[in-house]
């Protein structure tokens, strides 16, 4: 065994580490399934902390063939790989793209268009072994070649990829080096030991796309190696597809055609789910659905997951300038209250920071409750005895516009009047130079799920983060999430996020109340598709069998 193996399976046998936990650890640093066994058998069976089934019921045996009606909301700007950002268009790409790595709902990563990966003897280089035999549904192979082309343009700033951001201070352009055919290596720009989250669907625009791919005609050339490929794309309509008869994953797709419906709104979704006119709700919300989650003749998966919505306070102009206005309007909440009126209980309280409970990393600090004294007394000290009113921007998606109302009565107790102002989501993203939810002073918006804690915070809360809504910038924050970047014993990396966890907690430039346990309805016929964040629709197990 290396050091790193030898770490391992001390941290394993001094109960620090669990076993599942050591699986996707050694699957980050890409050791094979044949290094995970005998880590296991190092540390004799069981082990501290031994993970137990994860109790779901066994799937009937999956069938041939028909097709599956999947609804998601419309996208927002176009269907480009490099630039899309919103659900419903990363959700049609990724039906004829694919990642080098894919992750499941426990963070383990799945090699996809990669079959293995390793570091050097720091985690600043990062070599990817491609798989051999995959081909583009135009019949051209994939090589290195492709993989080199895509990331560089990615971080080629010029092109301005909605990826830019998950890759700043992290892999620069001209940094992603052929080796041969077959493999490719990253020269990043620090350590980051978790660097292959990097290329899963968590960087949602890493679809490997052809050398000469040309920005802007995914719609009318969709070129990708996965399992379907786009017949035709109507963006307020609908997506219909068929399976790729080219696939590399031999078998699959189970499904011959597959249609992503396109609605501007959940409830018109729920209603269709009810009624038949759908299989599957991709992005299934709590509140106001309650009866989807009722219907005998549907289903739903729960996922706990890194998503989140913030509540962004600019923190360089007033009122938000000053720190204890914003502890204030952050001690209103019931966040209890909160979690059981959106889900039903189905989420995670939150405690206004950005290390989420599903990153191993993560440290229970004390969680923050409704404290109105506590808060009519900061909101004084802040200047504003009598009150205040403000105008909350957000956008109409899925939770988001009951929850910012729920915030509105809140509130009020402390004397604060909050006005609402609730916009379609693709106003409120925009493009270019128009992007109210990164120029509104208070605003609430949502966070799709990341694999790793630097891949969540670094664009939303540094210093020079691409996201930063807030324009928060504590440079001891940074500087720490590059040390945990850097770190490989999860210890350390603990420590690390305890220091990370206060310091947002209490500098509140974002109210972050729960994280979601991500719901999706489907009716009981429909099998197979992946268990993922739902921010991600992986269909090429999927199938329909009564």
């Amino acid at each position: 065994m290396n050091d790193y193996e030898v770490h391992l399976v001390e941290e394993l046998r001094a109960g620090r580490l669990t076993r599942r936990e050591l699986v996707r650890r050694a699957g980050v640093m890409g050791l094979s399934t044949s290094a995970v066994g005998a880590l296991l058998a190092a540390c004799g069976p069981g082990g501290a902390g031994s993970s137990s089934s994860t109790g779901h019921t066994r799937a009937p045996a999956p069938v041939r063939g028909g097709s599956l009606k999947v609804s998601v909301i419309a996208p927002a700007a176009g269907i480009d790989p490099v630039m899309v950002n919103d659900s419903g268009g990363v959700m049609t790409v990724q039906q004829v793209g694919e990642y080098l790595i894919a992750t499941d709902a426990n963070l383990h990563l799945i090699p996809l268009l990669a079959k293995a990966w390793k570091t050097g003897a720091t985690p600043d280089v990062w070599t990817f072994e491609l798989r051999r035999g995959v081909r583009f549904n135009d019949g051209s192979e994939m090589t290195a070649d492709d993989v080199v082309a895509t990331f560089d343009r990615l971080t080629d700033k010029s092109v301005a990829s909605a990826a830019l951001s998950a890759f700043a201070g992290v892999l620069s352009n001209g940094q992603i080096e052929r080796i041969d055919a077959y493999t490719v290596r990253f020269h990043l720009d620090r350590p980051v030991a978790s660097f292959p989250y990097y290329v899963t669907q968590t960087v949602p625009q890493t679809l490997i796309l052809p050398k000469g791919y040309v920005i802007g005609s995914f719609a009318k050339q969709p070129i990708g190696t996965g399992p379907f490929l786009l017949e035709s794309y109507n963006p307020q309509q609908a997506a219909t597809l068929r399976r790729n008869r080219r696939y590399w994953r031999r078998g699959l797709p189970f499904l011959d055609r597959v249609s992503l419906d396109y609605y501007a709104d959940t409830t018109s979704q729920s209603l269709a789910l009810q009624n038949g006119s759908i299989d599957v709700m991709a992005e299934t919300p709590y509140g106001g659905d309650q009866a989807l989650f009722s219907d005998p003749s549907l289903k739903v998966t729960f996922v706990p997951s890194s998503g989140y919505r913030a509540i962004h306070m600019r923190t360089t102009v007033k009122p938000f300038s000053d720190q204890r206005l914003r502890q204030a309007l952050a001690l209103c909440l019931n966040r209890p209250q909160i979690v059981h009126a959106l889900f039903g209980g189905h989420a995670t309280l939150g405690d206004d920071h950005g290390v989420a409970p599903i990153f191993p990393s993560s440290v229970p600090i004390a969680q923050r409750h409704q404290d109105y004294a506590t808060a009519k007394r900061l909101l004084a000290a802040a200047g504003y005895p009598r009150g205040m009113a403000l105008k909350l921007v957000s956008e109409r998606y899925l939770e988001i516009p009951q929850y910012v109302q729920i915030v509105q009565q809140m509130v009020k107790p402390i004397g604060v009047d909050i006005s609402l102002d609730l916009m379609p989501q693709a106003a409120y993203y925009g493009s270019g130079h128009n992007q109210p939810w990164l120029q509104v002073p208070f605003g609430c918006v949502d966070w799709a799920g990341r694999g790793t804690v630097s891949q969540l915070l670094t664009p939303a809360y540094t210093c020079n983060g691409i996201w930063n809504a807030a324009k928060w910038c504590d440079p001891r924050f940074g500087r720490l999430l590059n040390e945990l970047d850097a770190t490989l014993a999860l210890d350390r990396q603990r420590a690390i996020s305890a220091d990370l966890e206060r310091i947002q907690s209490t500098a509140v430039p974002a109210i972050i109340a729960y994280w979601l346990n991500e719901p999706r309805a489907m009716r009981h016929q429909v099998h197979g598709i992946a268990l993922t964040d739902t921010a991600s629709l992986n269909l090429a197990r999927a199938y329909v069998r009564s």
